[in-house]
């Protein structure tokens, strides 16, 4: 069954498209003052070695798995990354006037003020078992 898909990809590979200005699979078709001329052969140099590798490299299950073997590597790191710290920053600048009446003082307006709020938050979980089995089984 693995030969008769290298095979089919040998034959899929060497299968030539004409096109003008095309060069694929050892056959060139060049256009020039507009009329196509007849396509000439060039020797193909194809290893056995280099059809295998070509037959992997475009097989559909090969590029699925390799795809899915990313997506697990994703997950691994999304997972880790729920236990390590999460670190958040707020920063806020509000621009205000003050009745002074409404404290006791003289019923007058103040020059405009900058009020500037800087918080830094950091959390860490120091134990959580649930993180822990779902960090090792998304390693599996």
């Amino acid at each position: 069954m693995a030969l008769l898909t290298v095979l089919l990809g040998l034959c899929l590979f060497i299968v030539p498209v004409f096109e003008p200005g095309l060069v694929q699979a050892g056959i060139s078709v060049v256009e020039s003052g507009g009329s196509a001329q007849s396509p000439t052969l060039q020797p193909l140099n194809l290893t056995l070695k280099g059809a295998l590798a070509a037959a992997i490299n475009n097989n559909l299950d090969v590029l699925l798995y390799k795809e899915r073997i990313r997506e697990a590597q994703g997950q691994v790191q999304t997972q880790l990354g729920a236990m390590l710290p999460n670190i958040s920053a707020d920063v806020r600048q509000t621009r205000r006037t003050q009745f002074l009446g409404t404290i006791g003082l003289s019923p007058v307006r103040t020059d405009p003020f900058s009020i500037f709020d800087t918080r830094i938050n950091a959390t860490q979980n120091l134990f959580s078992l649930s993180l822990i089995q779902r960090w090792r089984a998304s390693r599996e």
